[in-house]
């Protein structure tokens, strides 16, 4: 007699197992059923039960449960468990079935099946012998001690008994009709059992009764965990738990273990897993797989055994690349094997339809089960067969990182292409790990362009990496084994970490060593002269005098192609040349995003952020703010610690020129926590200023004095970086008194400005700085000429020392002003409140001459006294402070409003403020 009892939806009450620890649900119909082989009578024939389904679906726990009720009535209960390895033992069940009192019967055998085991390889004709002794002898036996005693055999796992035991066991069931023996078999569904025929047998005995167990429902899950952890938690989580364990009772109760470990309340959302549900479709995250849940795994695939477990490595190691096709190729199962193996992975609950695992936890399950020799073949032979298949680079040389064995010369083009992908998708971790495996197998010209690559990733993680493939990169530039491309890339690090001298060789060899470049030789050259006469301008002037043909260079054309980091270096060189376009801010807009749509990460992060730099240096700090969030807030950058870094550094200037001292120095405290002073190189001078200038504006005099003593590579000052750091400086300096040594950074800077070229009051206000330290000096008429100096005329940029000196002043001080107000209004909004207000187009420096000349009508002691009342002091205070009279206060208060044209203190204190004259 059969029934196919499929799933569905029951009422039936959790039953928890004290023994085994388990929830059992919608198992109480098939309980019922084998409470049948306890009845001996004319109304209950059934004498045999087997219980069928997938593995960890609740066979034991069922079979177990019979066994205590069994013993309850009076049943003599004999149990036998098959194993996967034992399976080829002869008599293994049979020999564990035994009764300990069975007596001489017993004693003679365990003595036949000895000695027929004796040998490791028994003649057949001996096992033949044994069988038939052992068959009668034994059966004979069950059936007179069943008389007085009812017996109940268990054999579990029976798809692993061996040929023998179930030859007996089906003799037993023919020669036992009368007596009072029942027997009950789990079987694995999908396993391939030892003796087909002899199950088969079993399964159609009219005395038969057979019982195929579905997995959990949702409902059933629910309850199941429920149970456990509270019924809130078992409607919320039983949809999620469902998904990953297919309804399988033992995954589903190791997924509870694994929670009670953790200590997670039965409400906790992190039941749900280690991570926050999904926010965009509202699923949630799988459950956290610990350790109870590997071993549910594990035994699983023990249970069901056969090929199951090589093939479920083979799934592990494959991924979602895995097909029958190519499992079948990778273990050489033959396509059955492989069908009936991936079925009963499917219906015990390890994979989904699709042959996916259900959980990552059972896949790393699988793999760390696995001997590592093993992976390594596996993988291997993955990758080999990924790659006849035309499976991405990425997948196939994650195969063959992964096997770590000698590489075959088709691998290393697929790595490079790899590392490419992973570039681009924003890990340069693993770029750096593909190329660093291609390296080992490569040499020549691919071992160049290699170690090139690799150089640019390390530099993306850390500049100090990169330091340890300069000197092969210049070796191989100086024989012409590198691209442009890549001798201008790998200049770039040899400036960022101050090797000029190599920098400018290295660059003067690759402009020589083709009298005809083609073009992306000559946009990169393009690209480094721009960039040269921008931020490392002295370099700039050495290798114009060390290479003629660099200057040659310089002035050809170039075709009319959009190359986004040659448009972007355009645009700051404009900018610092005091020729910026009108029209900036909208190409810097269009630089941006249109390299963020066809470009490389690394591309599109150069190209933008170099053209944000020029809007920042051209006084449009709030569009550069902008620009410069949007790009930390990329993927690609927020893999690298190194652009992360510079933009946190370039994102800080622009809130220090915005007036925002508290941000400009959290910003920038931040970039230089990121890195050490080796990795910063000559670039240290950006973040350091910022901090120094925010912490000086703050009042704290005391950490900047600190921040200044910080180390710094001396060779700064040859760059545009430490001019950012002169002016720091010497904005703390006045701040704390140090007047004179304030001018010489002012004075340096300015005249470096002007020895490059650069001189333009967006990049630093030299001359305002200057000028406030002439009058903290008292040299107000001094202060006067400096800023109606005028700076370098609009289109026209001097190329040598020899042509770039200021011109004394022969404009008036608003012309000077209105030239360049965005630098004026840089300044003002930088150093204090107020003092970026009034008419934009007089500009700042004309409200500061205007102010100086009214303040220098004041006498000695007018002066004081304003001072203090600018201060805010009463006159009473004043009187006491000088030693004079209130009178006297008075007096000089009213010929010193009359004289500055103010209604009273209030305007006296913005007017000391725009004269940049020390207060009291």
């Amino acid at each position: 007699m059969q029934e196919d009892d499929r799933a569905v939806p029951r009422p039936d009450a959790p039953h928890h197992d004290l023994t085994t620890g388990y929830t059992l649900v919608e198992r109480d119909r098939e309980n019922a059923r084998l409470s049948a082989l306890l009845t001996f009578d004319r109304y209950s024939p059934i004498r045999v039960a087997v219980i069928e389904g997938a593995a960890g679906h609740g066979k034991s726990v069922l079979a177990a449960g019979l066994a205590r009720q069994a013993e309850a009535r009076g049943f003599r209960v004999l149990t036998a468990d098959g194993a996967h390895r034992e399976r080829a033992l002869p008599f293994g069940i049979v020999s564990q079935l035994l009764p300990g009192d069975s007596g001489p019967p017993g004693a003679a055998l365990g003595a036949a099946i000895t000695a027929t085991l004796a040998d490791r390889e028994p003649d057949a004709r001996d096992v033949d012998r044994a069988l038939w002794y052992v068959t009668h002898t034994w059966c004979a036996h069950l059936v007179r001690a069943s008389a007085s005693t009812p017996i109940l055999l268990i054999v579990d796992d029976a798809h692993h008994a061996d040929r023998e035991s179930l030859t007996i066991l089906v003799h037993l069931l023919r020669r036992s009709r009368a007596a009072r023996i029942a027997m009950l078999f789990t079987v694995c569904a999908d396993a391939a059992p030892a003796d087909p025929a002899a199950l088969d047998e079993v399964r159609r005995r009219q005395d038969g009764d057979v019982l195929r167990l579905a997995p959990l429902t949702d409902h059933g899950v629910a309850t199941v965990v429920g149970h456990q952890l509270g019924p809130i938690a078992g409607l919320r989580l039983a949809p999620t738990w469902h998904q990953v364990t297919g309804g399988s009772p033992l995954l589903v109760h190791a997924l509870i273990d694994d929670q009670q470990i953790n200590g997670r309340s039965a409400d906790d959302s992190q039941a749900c897993g280690p991570g926050p549900d999904n926010p965009r479709t509202g699923e949630r995250a799988a459950p956290a797989g610990g350790e109870h849940f590997r071993l549910a795994v594990l035994t699983t695939l023990d249970r069901i055994g056969g090929l199951t477990t090589p093939l479920a490595r083979s799934v592990a190691v494959l991924g979602r690349s895995a097909t029958p096709r190519l499992l079948d190729q990778l273990t050489g199962l033959g396509q059955p094997g492989v069908v009936r193996a991936l079925r009963a992975l499917h219906t015990a609950g390890i994979l989904t339809a699709r042959g996916l695992f259900r959980h990552p936890a059972a896949q790393d399950a699988v793999l760390a089960s696995t001997d590592a020799a093993e992976r390594r073949r596996l993988n291997s032979r993955a990758a080999v067969l990924l790659n006849a298949e035309g499976c991405s680079a990425t997948v196939v040389a994650q195969h063959l990182l992964d096997a770590d064995s000698e590489l075959e010369p088709w691998a290393v083009p697929v790595l490079e292409n790899a590392a490419r992908e992973a570039c681009n998708d924003g890990d340069p971790t693993l770029a750096a790990a593909f190329l660093r495996l291609a390296l080992r197998a490569a040499d020549g010209p691919q071992r160049d362009s290699l170690t090139a690559e690799l150089a640019a990733l390390d530099w993306w993680q850390s500049p100090r990496d990169s330091v340890r493939h300069l000197s092969f990169l210049v070796n191989a530039a100086r024989v012409g084994r590198l691209s442009a491309a890549e001798a201008t890339t790998a200049a770039q690090f040899l400036l960022w970490h101050g090797r000029f001298d190599e920098a400018t060789t290295l660059l003067a060899d690759l402009v020589g060593q083709d009298e005809h470049p083609d073009t992306s030789t000559r946009i990169e050259i393009r690209f480094m002269d721009l960039w040269l006469r921008s931020l490392y301008p002295e370099v700039a002037r050495q290798l114009v005098h060390r290479s003629p043909r660099w200057v040659d260079e310089r002035a050809r054309g170039l075709p009319a192609i959009f190359h986004p980091r040659l448009e972007a270096a355009t645009q700051l060189a404009r900018v610092l040349s005091g020729r910026p376009d009108p029209a900036l801010p909208l190409r810097a807009e269009q630089i941006i995003r249109r390299t963020a749509q066809t470009g490389s990460p690394p591309e599109t992060i150069s190209a933008a952020s170099v053209a944000a730099l020029a809007l920042l240096y051209a006084g449009h700090a709030e569009g550069a703010r902008r620009w410069f969030e949007n790009l930390l807030r990329n993927d690609s950058v927020q893999s690298s610690p190194t652009w992360g870094a510079k933009l946190l550094a370039l994102r800080a200037e622009a809130a220090m020129r915005l007036g925002q001292a508290d941000t400009a120095g959290r910003l920038a405290r931040g970039a230089l926590s990121a890195f050490t002073v080796a990795d910063w190189g000559v670039g240290i001078g950006l973040p350091l200023g910022v901090l120094v200038r925010a912490t000086t504006v703050l009042g704290r005099h005391d950490e900047a004095s600190e921040l200044l003593d910080h180390p710094i590579p001396a060779n700064m000052f040859q760059t545009g970086f430490g001019l950012h750091y002169l002016e720091a400086r010497g904005r703390h300096r006045i701040a704390i008194g140090l007047h004179r040594a304030a001018l010489d950074d002012f004075r340096l800077c300015g005249d470096l400005m002007r020895s490059w070229g650069t001189d333009v009051p967006t990049m630093v206000p030299w001359r305002d700085h200057a000028a406030e330290a002439l009058l903290g000096l008292g040299e107000p008429a001094h202060a006067r000429r400096l800023l109606a100096e005028n700076v370098p005329p609009t289109g026209r940029r001097a190329t040598s020392t020899r042509d770039t000196g200021t011109t004394a002043g022969a404009a008036a001080s608003d012309a000077a002003a209105s030239r360049h107000p965005a630098g004026r209004r840089r300044r003002d909004t930088e150093l204090g409140p107020g003092t970026g207000r009034g008419h934009a187009g007089a500009g700042a420096s004309s409200r500061v001459l205007t102010s100086v000349d009214r303040m220098a009508s004041l006498s000695e002691a007018e002066q004081k006294v304003a001072a203090r009342a600018a201060r805010g002091q009463t006159n009473r205070e004043i009187a006491a402070g000088l030693f004079i009279t209130v009178s006297t206060v008075e007096q000089h208060l009213t010929r010193t409003y009359r004289k500055l044209r103010v209604a009273g203190r209030k305007d006296l204190a913005h007017l000391f403020t725009t004269a940049r004259m020390p207060i009291g």
